[in-house]
């Protein structure tokens, strides 16, 4: 198995999408500790789609109050109609009270 080193980590692009700031920067803090220096935050959707149409991610992060569409944003990525992309890394965080809500 293949092992990363920091320098490895350090060239991923990270978009991670979370309107709480406390939240957010605390993710984003983890994730820099970790070696994943290219990390962008986005508090608005909006905001990340527009930047996803200039240079896709190698992992996407979202919260699922981000966006009352973010499982069809999420399905339009997949189906190629956002980004450049299909296939980047995608992970929810998803709020322990709604986590049965969804379909």
């Amino acid at each position: 198995m293949k092992k990363f080193d920091k320098d490895k980590l350090a060239e991923l692009d990270i978009y991670l999408g979370e309107p709480n700031e406390q939240v957010r920067e605390g993710m984003r803090a983890m994730l820099r500790s970790e070696g994943l220096r290219r990390t962008r935050t986005f508090t608005r959707m909006e905001d990340l789609l527009n930047a996803m149409k200039e240079r896709s991610p190698d992992l996407l992060v979202v919260t699922d109050d981000i966006d009352p569409n973010i499982f069809q944003i999420v399905k339009d990525i997949r189906h190629h109609r956002i980004g450049r992309n299909p296939f980047i890394v995608i992970s929810f965080m998803i709020n322990p009270s709604k986590a049965f809500a969804y379909p």
